[in-house]
């Protein structure tokens, strides 16, 4: 439901503004990347505990991203991480 505010129900995105979930997998090559996807505001600001949030994730980067052999997101890893949510995802995007 939070992801859909942003991704739209489909999960395309918006071009040039919000990625699709099909292809956010590529930001995890890029510098910076791994702590982006976890610091964009829906994501660090969603309503669920940060295990929960590391397997949302998680599930989002294998099943819908098709991301080969995951480094998976850990529950401390993501409180960390959202302890700063970003202010503006668009100019951060690594």
């Amino acid at each position: 439901m939070h992801c859909s505010g942003c991704h739209g129900p489909s999960g395309a995105g918006h071009p040039d503004f919000v990625p699709d979930l099909r292809e956010i997998g590529a930001l995890l090559d890029r510098p910076g990347g791994r702590a982006y996807l976890a610091r964009v505001p829906g994501v660090a600001q969603a309503p669920v505990a940060d295990a929960e949030l590391a397997d949302l994730l998680n599930w989002v980067l294998t099943e819908i991203s098709r991301v080969p052999d995951l480094h998976p997101y850990g529950a401390d890893e993501i409180g960390a991480f959202r302890r700063e949510p970003l202010r503006d995802p668009v100019a951060a995007r690594p």
